[in-house]
């Protein structure tokens, strides 16, 4: 009957979490109706460069391969590591499956959608489970955890009107997603460890977490990290409040953190051969500053106090792991958001509070306010109880509507891409029937939306895109050369920018301009060192654009050579300067968009 009663738990959180997962694509399919050509719906503005990635390694190009620019790792053309071919272990995985079902990288997305929610949920709750022995706790957990973890973008919604990039980012595909349930299965299988009764168990629970770590390294930074931060405070809190079960504490996470360190090794080795544009495309920052004011850390906070509470009033010995167990998860923000007092370096720390540690002190809090519940009395606890699914009912309908949110925040470039899908395909049959990528024959998208998502679906290179940085195959001055050439060919103007209104810019432009000055300037969240764009920098791109136009000749032309020209009708670009250096053909219309094929005219 116990079992059973499990298993309508657990079944009662997996279909939680898939009705928030499936809101922002049912969304977007009711939005596009019978103009919906086929294309799969982002809920992250990053997953398109993931999905390019995938694209790539479906159609069997290595693991160092660079979808914007074509130019993949060979022994003639070695390239360097990015965190794409670093964190190889989710596309690797995906790419065997799809090319074995013949699935596209769009539709292996919306599948990951709903394994990875329905996975992510069994795997919470059979880690609260395990430490609660209660199964109606943990299903509620889990649909707390997983509903409101991002819950702070919808309050700032809510009070700004500001709408999110970031909405249910346990989600995002193919990372967090793909790797997100091993977070909670190394947790749980690490208080596993510390509870089984003989040294096989031990080692078998260890074993399995030290698999989960592994996968989680070879996956997603955000999430093996913390789950490193959560193992050490684990580990320091049982050693400091379990004095006669020190000996346990110290030899299972002790093994634990040895097959942690094993799996390290290679990595380092990957890491250490990174392209520098790796460092500039994630905002790698040298800083020792604290950072202690991040919701996540008052949420830690809470749980702590929750978990103070019931060690007070609650001293029975079989608690004493939950207690310790909570506490860890609580205190993992604090690690993580300060580790670069001790590293001396900062890694685009927003991540941890939308991708992982923000899950992570959620369930801490659920898991405090269930511990705190144990010590009341049985009236209590009843009235306790009742609260409890009060609140995860409401969560849920808060996670509903973050799903709405998302839906509606991503509508506009989603419909855009569809739009562009047929282009996209008959892209993808000229390369079929040539039956080569030539990586110098180039494809103009004169909208950056466009261009982030043609290699999705077509093989051929762009000339420029705003994800093109996070490759390794163009480097930090090429990126700069290749948009200031896209910029010219595609017409963007800036002849009539005075630098001290560049706030009055539109979003496009002042976009552009922030590449030139330095990328990810646009953006205040990627850098805890970030400070607003000067004048002075805005006059230095001015004087740099400027420069360009007035020397650009032929041969910089030549050096990245147009094949095609994709426009859209709506965008009603200029292509006065294409024309002077580019023959194009009458163009073929797909929908709104227009495909040229276009040829370097002769030298006069």
């Amino acid at each position: 009957m116990k079992v059973r009663a499990a298993r309508r738990y657990a079944a009662l959180a997996v279909l939680a979490t898939l009705l928030v997962a499936l809101i922002p694509h049912l969304y977007f399919f009711i939005k596009r109706g019978a103009e919906w050509n086929g294309t799969f719906p982002l809920t992250h503005s990053d997953e398109v460069v993931y999905a390019s990635y995938l694209k790539a390694r479906i159609d069997g190009r290595p693991r160092r391969a660079d979808p914007y620019t074509g130019r993949d790792d060979s022994t003639a053309t070695p390239q360097p590591e990015s965190y794409f071919s670093i964190q190889f272990l989710p596309p690797s995985v995906l790419a065997n499956v799809a090319r074995a079902v013949g699935a596209s990288s769009g539709q292996t997305f919306f599948a990951l959608t709903f394994l990875a929610a329905a996975a992510t949920a069994l795997a919470l709750f059979w880690m609260v489970s395990a430490v609660t022995g209660d199964a109606r706790t943990a299903a509620l957990t889990t649909i707390i955890t997983l509903s409101i973890g991002s819950a702070h973008l919808v309050a700032n919604y809510l009070l700004t009107g500001e709408s999110s990039y970031n909405y249910l980012a346990f989600l995002r595909r193919y990372v967090p997603s793909a790797p997100f349930p091993f977070l909670f299965l190394f947790c749980g299988a690490v208080w596993r460890a510390l509870r089984a009764a003989t040294a096989r168990d031990i080692l078998s629970w260890a074993a399995l977490a030290g698999a989960c770590f592994a996968s989680l390294v070879y996956s997603y930074f955000y999430l093996w990290t913390a789950a490193l931060a959560w193992l050490a405070c684990l580990a320091m809190l049982g050693l400091v409040f379990d004095r006669e079960g020190r000996g346990r504490w110290l030899k299972t996470t002790g093994v634990v953190a040895a097959l942690c360190a094993v799996s390290l090794i290679p990595y380092f080795a990957l890491l250490n051969n990174r392209v520098a544009s790796t460092d500039v495309a994630m905002s790698l920052v040298s800083t020792r500053r604290p950072d202690l004011f991040r919701l996540t850390e008052l949420l830690g906070l809470i749980a702590l106090a929750g978990v103070v509470f019931a060690a007070v009033a609650r001293r029975e010995e079989n608690h004493r792991g939950a207690l310790i167990f909570t506490a860890a998860l609580g205190l993992t923000p604090f690690v993580v958001f300060n580790q670069q007092v001790l590293t001396g370096r900062s890694l685009q720390p927003f991540h941890y509070g939308t991708s992982s540690v923000n899950y992570v002190v959620v369930a801490a809090v659920c898991l405090s306010a269930a511990l705190v519940i144990k010590t009341l009395s049985d009236d209590s606890q009843r009235r306790a109880a009742r609260v409890f699914a009060l609140v995860a009912a409401a969560a849920l309908l808060a996670g509903c509507y973050e799903g709405l949110l998302s839906g509606r925040r991503h509508l506009a470039g989603n419909a855009l891409r569809d739009s562009a899908l047929p282009a996209f395909r008959a892209l993808a049959r000229e390369a079929r029937v040539s039956r080569r990528l030539d990586t110098e024959a180039l494809v103009l998208c004169t909208d950056v939306t466009v261009a982030d998502a043609l290699t999705t679906v077509a093989p051929q290179p762009v000339l420029w895109s705003p994800h093109m940085i996070n490759f390794p195959g163009a480097g930090i001055e090429e990126d700069r050369e290749r948009l200031l050439l896209y910029l010219y060919l595609s017409g963007v103007p800036f002849d009539d920018v005075e630098a001290e209104r560049f706030e009055e810019l539109d979003r496009a432009r002042k976009y552009f301009l922030s590449a030139l000055i330095g990328r990810g300037r646009h953006n205040p969240s990627l850098r805890v060192d970030w400070t607003p764009i000067t004048t002075e920098e805005v006059r230095g791109a001015l004087a740099r654009w400027a420069e360009f136009v007035a020397t650009l000749d032929r041969e910089q032309v030549a050096r990245l050579p147009l094949a095609y020209v994709l426009v859209s009708k709506r965008q009603r670009a200029d292509l006065a300067n294409l024309e002077r250096w580019y023959e194009r053909d009458a163009g073929e219309q797909f929908g709104d968009f227009t495909l040229y094929r276009v040829r370097l005219r002769d030298a006069r």
